[in-house]
C-alpha cells in the first residue's frame, strides 16, 4: 500500500467524524426543540 492511501484514508475519516458531529448536534437541537415543545 502507498503512502498517498493513507493520507486519503485519513481524510475521509476526518471528513466522516465532521459529518458525525454535525448530525450529532443537529439531533440534540432536535431533541431539545422536541423537549420544549412537548412542555407547551
Amino acid at each position: 500500500m502507498s503512502y498517498p492511501f493513507y493520507i486519503r484514508i485519513r481524510e475521509v475519516m476526518k471528513a466522516d467524524i465532521e459529518k458525525i458531529t454535525r448530525l450529532q448536534k443537529m439531533s440534540k437541537l432536535l431533541v431539545r426543540t422536541g423537549e420544549l415543545s412537548s412542555f407547551d
